[in-house]
């Protein structure tokens, strides 16, 4: 997909680190006059579509998204959105896909060594199954 059409996927886990992208993404969001989602997935340990219910961190994400608009340039239309899922890379390019977002704004979280090849890195897995542009926000 080009970057000519649909908004622009941001996502967050709340940290000073994903902070870092909120940047990036509204100057795209100005340069292409698109809107900006700024989408949370809670991670799950088991699928939302089982006996568990995952309504109330759902909702204390979506409050802490509406916390987290503010923190974005006034004059950028933002959509908050959570989601909860147990894979979060294939979460979002999933959401970016149905969406059909023009990118995908990600912050790196900076890890190395031994935690990146034991947890893995949600920026990297987001790169690998994401099928629009994604743009990683290094650590400064």
């Amino acid at each position: 997909m080009s970057m000519d059409s649909g908004p622009i996927v941001l996502t967050t886990d709340f940290s000073e680190a994903a902070r870092r992208a909120y940047e990036p993404a509204a100057e795209l969001a100005n340069t292409f006059g698109a809107d900006v989602v700024l989408l949370h997935v809670h991670q799950t340990l088991t699928g939302p579509n089982d006996d568990s219910d995952y309504a109330g961190d759902l909702k204390l994400a979506e409050e802490k998204l509406s916390d987290e608009r503010s923190r974005l340039p006034e004059g950028v239309t933002v959509h908050p959105q959570a989601i909860a899922a147990t894979q979060v890379p294939q979460a979002v390019a999933n959401f970016a896909d149905t969406l059909g977002a023009r990118c995908i704004v990600v912050s790196t979280h900076g890890h190395a060594g031994l935690r990146h090849l034991i947890m893995g890195s949600d920026a990297e897995g987001i790169v690998r199954h994401a099928h629009v542009p994604v743009l990683s926000v290094p650590p400064r």
